[in-house]
């Protein structure tokens, strides 16, 4: 499969064959990186869900006809400290 699309810094990648997971990193480094970084609740680790939750709530609710999409496809790196990383775990 050859990609001839233009980097964000605006190099050309004309003629090389990249695979999927380089196409999804030069998908990635085009429109940004898309980081979920979850704090360490302890007891809070509840109102850590709700606001997940609502955030997944929020992006699924414009994409009517497909099925919701989980947090592991929606974020390039997702990772937390305490609670926060347990939750992370959670999401994929």
């Amino acid at each position: 499969m050859t990609d001839s699309s233009t980097t964000k810094d605006g190099g050309e990648m004309v003629g090389m064959t990249l695979n999927k997971p380089a196409q999804e990193l030069v998908s990635a480094r085009a429109r940004g990186l898309r980081l979920l970084s979850l704090d360490n609740g302890v007891l809070y680790g509840l109102s850590t869900l709700y606001v997940l939750k609502g955030i997944m709530d929020r992006f699924n609710s414009g994409l009517e006809g497909t099925p919701p999409k989980k947090p592991y496809e929606v974020f390039d790196l997702i990772g937390g400290i305490g609670t926060g990383g347990y939750v992370g775990s959670l999401c994929y």
